[in-house]
């Protein structure tokens, strides 16, 4: 489940004791009603033994033709089969339970069926059902004011928004249930919470608040003894300390991931595990153990229909293909992963996996195809959320910490109230000016690393961008010198056909020559065609501003402006070019001519300038 609660270890076992001891000693409605209160205390850390006493609760439900009962134990069975990914069959139970809670208006049976079933949809990848089926169980919930469901719901919806790229979406979701956990006492809930904000303080590389938030989650799992949940926040701290270049600590939290998960026989975080620690050998360049760890991954993943996690596990196959020079076997892996994201809304992994297969076609010499995927990998970066995301988050981080500051004041002035000793009201005055300060202190440095962040991520998108501009024009570039490449094949061909022209009949000779010459016609042309094209597309409005300030510029002059506009030398454009380079000298003249240019004024620079 997205997140699941579980109480001590020693107050869990007495009460698991207590119910065992009921059930054997009760008959019919009575034994199947302990035995759904069973299920529901094993399903956090128990899941064979939760469906185990939930598909027994059924049978005995059935038997007694209890619609009631029959309805609440297919939500169990469903919660069962969904711990042990089996998403199939629990549709089918979580479906069935449904019915009955429609038909007989059970609104806290609705809206356990309807966060089950988004549960399902969302492992699948299918966000808009998952999100659909958790609106509809979020309005159910406010119109009876089932309060104890809301936080579940609000942090489901901002995962679905966290995996869209939505961040502005799903730290508001986070922070909202945060606030519901902490009102409710819900420690495991709390925790979830926590991970979930750290990752998406991970994901804007904010390295330290992300080792903050995931800590503070570790300590509440760890306290309360919940592995899964407490293997996934080891995971992340691995990959925090992964990206900062911490790899010893980031090795020993991978290890303790899946050292622990062996031991609880969870394979979902062994894979996990296992891809993570892939990751990182690849990193130092130990390929051969990297190989082995994604292979256990991926059989993992399909072993336990771990979808998602089977396009990460072979995404990071294919570029480790890519890091070890397999460009074959990488452009394989990542058609594979092309096809099974086909479905799917997945924005992050889309980009991902056209900035890799841009790689690989691009070493293995196929720079069209580079090109292509390398404009797509643009094309959607471009659309996920930019600065003013990334601001939104730490307003509204701000504005939860200060507004639990002011309940904390609230309270603390409450108790002022009900003391009658003026010492202890001194005390608690200075308590309250103390959190006063504190609070103050919190917003000041709050602006402050705010104003540091935006600093940060300017200089960081605006080296972006200019790397950006440098890989285009080299891509440009490549797609000249493949011009350039046909211009010197067909002169190749045509010094050819001369050679064997005199072994030929006449009318044979003729068609030849007349083949070539379209040849010569045509395809430069074509091509150059296309090279303006993609020209425009890096360069957008260049012909257009250059024509519009000097409109008597020939065709040919406006191809030599383009290749000085990516700074390529007179030697580069006559081999390009065909031409001589006298020639291309005479047309930088003229060009200097009709650009009304003085003798000290550089041409290249002018036009890189304009």
């Amino acid at each position: 489940m997205l997140f699941s609660g579980i109480a001590s270890t020693h107050a869990q076992a007495s009460k698991i004791d207590s119910l065992q001891q009921r059930i054997s000693s009760t008959p019919g409605e009575e034994k199947a009603t302990n035995l759904l209160l069973l299920s529901d205390e094993l399903m956090d850390q128990y899941p064979d033994s939760c469906l185990n006493v939930s598909l027994e609760a059924l049978k005995l439900a059935d038997s007694l033709k209890n619609p009631e009962l029959i309805a609440r134990a297919n939500y169990y069975v469903g919660v069962g089969y969904q711990l042990k990914k089996q998403y199939e069959e629990a549709s089918a139970a979580y479906s069935k339970s449904v019915k009955y809670a429609v038909k007989e208006d059970d609104y806290k049976l609705y809206v356990k069926n309807m966060v089950g079933q988004a549960e399902v949809y969302y492992q699948n990848l299918l966000y808009d059902s998952a999100r659909y089926s958790l609106e509809m169980a979020k309005a159910m919930a406010l119109k009876h004011n089932y309060t104890n469901s809301l936080p579940v719901i609000y942090n489901n919806l901002a995962k679905i928004s966290d995996q869209e790229g939505n961040l502005t979406g799903a730290i508001e979701g986070y922070l909202k249930a945060a606030e519901l956990f902490i009102e409710q006492d819900h420690l495991a809930g709390l925790a979830v919470a926590y991970h979930n904000i750290g990752t998406i303080y991970l994901s804007l590389k904010n390295y330290q608040d992300a080792i903050y938030y995931i800590m503070l989650a570790a300590d509440i799992n760890k306290r309360e003894n919940y592995l899964p949940a407490l293997n996934e926040n080891y995971n992340t701290l691995g990959i925090i300390y992964s990206d900062t270049d911490s790899l010893l600590k980031a090795r020993y939290y991978y290890d303790l991931v899946i050292e622990t998960a062996r031991k609880n026989k969870d394979e979902h975080n062994m894979a996990m595990g296992y891809l993570n620690l892939a990751n990182l050998l690849r990193r130092q360049g130990v390929y051969e153990d990297a190989k082995k760890y994604y292979d256990s991954s991926i059989y993992y993943c399909e072993k336990n229909n771990i979808i998602f996690g089977i396009i990460l596990s072979k995404l990071n196959l294919g570029n480790y293909y890519n890091t070890t020079g397999n460009y074959k076997s990488a452009l394989h892996t990542f058609n594979t992963v092309k096809r099974l994201i086909a479905n799917y809304d997945l924005p992050d992994v889309e980009a991902t996996l056209y900035g890799l297969m841009s790689k690989a076609f691009k070493n293995e010499g196929i720079y069209d195809s580079a090109l292509y995927y390398y404009e797509m990998y643009h094309t959607i970066t471009d659309s996920i959320a930019g600065q003013e995301t990334r601001e939104k988050v730490l307003s509204l981080e701000k504005k939860y910490q200060s507004e639990r500051k002011a309940r904390e004041i609230v309270e603390l002035q409450k108790s002022i109230l009900g003391e009658k000793s003026r010492s202890r009201f001194f005390i608690a005055t200075s308590l309250f000016a103390v959190l006063m300060l504190i609070s103050l202190s919190f917003v000041l440095f709050a602006r402050r690393r705010a104003a540091q962040f935006r600093e940060q991520l300017s200089q960081q998108e605006n080296q972006e961008l200019k790397n950006t501009m440098e890989l285009r024009n080299q891509e440009l570039v490549s797609k000249a010198l493949m011009v350039s490449n046909l211009n010197e094949q067909l002169e190749k061909i045509n010094t050819h056909v001369q050679q064997i022209k005199p072994s030929l009949s006449p009318e044979a000779s003729d068609k030849l020559v007349i083949l070539v010459r379209e040849l010569e016609i045509n395809l430069p042309d074509h091509a150059w065609h296309e090279f303006e094209t993609r020209f425009e597309q890096v360069h957008q409005g260049f012909f257009n501003r250059l024509l519009s300030d000097y409109p008597d510029l020939t065709p040919t002059e406006l191809k030599i402006c383009s290749l000085l506009r990516l700074n390529m030398s007179t030697k580069d454009i006559a081999l390009l070019t065909n031409r001589s380079i006298g020639t291309v000298d005479n047309i930088r003249s003229c060009i200097r001519r009709r650009l009304k240019l003085d003798n000290e004024a550089n041409l290249t620079s002018f036009l890189l300038n304009l």
